[in-house]
């Protein structure tokens, strides 16, 4: 897979329920460090800007939007947000086995 492809991850939290999120751009981070909400601990404005989409029933037919995502149970919209995070930004031992310096 090419560096500019869009890469996703659909979770499957059961039920027939699916939540799909794409990995940001590097663009993406920098204009999200600059917002006053993001904390990347948080994840929630990165979690807003990576979420695809949703489906199944779970959702109640409710479009993947951010104040539907706050609308989520907190254990979920947290189980999203890690996915999303994951996707995101590497982790040291990623970035080493990438040969890409992390630091």
């Amino acid at each position: 897979m090419g560096y500019f492809a869009t890469q996703t991850e659909t979770i499957d939290l059961g039920g027939g329920n699916t939540v799909t999120v794409r990995k940001l751009t590097y663009g993406e981070v920098l204009a999200l460090s600059e917002d006053p909400r993001w904390d990347k601990k948080s994840g929630l404005v990165t979690t807003e800007k990576a979420l695809v989409s949703w489906d199944g029933p779970g959702f109640d037919g409710r479009e993947p939007t951010p104040d539907n995502l706050r609308a989520l149970p907190f254990a979920l919209a947290r189980k999203i947000a890690a996915a999303a995070d994951k996707l995101t930004y590497l982790s040291e031992d990623e970035g080493n086995a990438s040969g890409v310096a992390t630091n």
